[in-house]
């Protein structure tokens, strides 16, 4: 590996399902970076796939359910992990998820390997002992690491007062600007909403179906994406609430497309964007969200909670609603109806926005910066 540039992505997780992984390694990788993913299967994430890199390679061990066996494959993922770091000898190591930080502070002291800490999602309390000590060691990776990205500004602030990291970047969870689609018309006589992502109600909340019972039957729902371990069978509720309510014929589940690609070609058909996160949230997502971001790179319009953080981020780009209240998300969907081009005009705002700013190239360059300067 002399002379080349390497990086090795470590996650107890698949990484196929976090977009911004995506993003950062092709954005490397296409810089000349060697770019090697260490990590798991994933319940629900299986089904998606990396496209295809010269310079990325992916390595997962198998998914292990909870239990006493997940305890041993997790020290399993831990050493393997330290092992190949051990043997490559990256430039740098770039942790991304909680369970991934014993490997990142383990490189760190015995090899002094540069760490990038990346935290997706803010742990909440430790409920056991384990996730405790681990909580420790995210603590100290965050004051080792030579940057913390997290992709929320008020978490990145709450995560700068709390560990005292090095560095922190925020870095928000756009698409890169080759996936952007290119402008279109809509077709007339249809009016589709559109939602992708993990499917649980604190996201996709059944509300959406209910909305559709107030509206004309030219509108219609489509959406895609994998269920989470928290919420199995949630497809089958959906499409049981559609049919009792009397709009089944007007519901359609896409299923799991494999590749962003896949995602986006379904998403450019519709002509709004659901991101109707519950009210309560348990942490503040606006930026660390790919749907809008996603939504308006195919040039839709959006439909976002009522609440500040959503509304002044894409203003312009969006109407609010109350996500639990059907009236208020249909009332929302007649004014797109009454004012024929509103939805397309919002999109195609979104959609320069994501190419001259809102986009990954742009968000990831201190990191990029950073790494290149090692």
């Amino acid at each position: 590996m002399s002379g080349v540039k390497s990086i090795v992505f470590a996650q107890y997780t698949n990484p196929t399902g976090y977009p911004p992984l995506e993003h950062g390694s092709r954005i490397l990788a296409d810089a000349g970076w060697r770019v090697l993913f260490l990590g798991t299967g994933s319940h629900g994430a299986d089904a998606l796939v990396f496209p295809p890199h010269p310079n990325v390679a992916v390595r997962l061990l198998r998914f292990q359910p909870p239990g006493w066996k997940q305890k041993l494959h997790y020290l399993w993922f831990v050493a393997w992990c330290v092992g190949v770091t051990a043997a490559r000898r990256p430039a740098a190591v770039y942790c991304s998820d909680l369970f991934s930080t014993p490997v990142g502070l383990a490189v760190w002291f015995l090899f002094r390997i540069p760490v990038v800490y990346h935290e997706h999602d803010t742990p909440g309390p430790p409920p056991n002992r384990f996730l405790a000590l681990v909580g420790l060691v995210r603590r100290r990776l965050a004051r080792s690491a030579v940057a913390c990205v997290i992709p929320n500004e008020q978490r990145r602030e709450r995560f700068a007062a709390a560990l005292r990291p090095r560095r922190s970047v925020g870095v928000w969870n756009c698409p890169t600007r080759d996936e952007v689609l290119p402008a279109r018309d809509r077709s007339a006589g249809s009016f589709t909403l559109w939602y992708h992502g993990s499917l649980n109600p604190s996201q996709f909340p059944p509300t959406v179906i209910d909305a559709l019972v107030q509206l004309p039957d030219a509108v219609r729902l489509r959406f895609a994406g994998y269920e989470t371990v928290g919420h199995p069978g949630y497809v089958r509720e959906l499409r049981e609430h559609a049919e009792r309510v009397g709009v089944g014929h007007r519901v359609d589940y896409a299923g799991t497309p494999p590749t962003r690609a896949n995602l986006y070609a379904l998403a450019a058909t519709a002509d709004v964007g659901l991101t109707l996160f519950a009210r309560q949230f348990r942490e503040p997502m606006a930026g660390a969200s790919n749907k809008p971001f996603d939504y308006l790179a195919c040039g839709l319009a959006l439909l976002v909670t009522d609440t500040p953080e959503w509304t002044d981020l894409y203003a312009g780009c969006c109407r609010p609603a109350d996500p639990d209240s059907p009236e208020s998300i249909a009332t929302a969907v007649r004014a797109w109806l009454a004012d024929p081009g509103s939805a397309r005009t919002m999109g195609e705002a979104g959609r320069q926005r994501v190419l001259t700013d809102w986009n990954y190239e742009t968000r990831f360059e201190p990191v990029k910066q950073l790494l290149e300067g090692l």
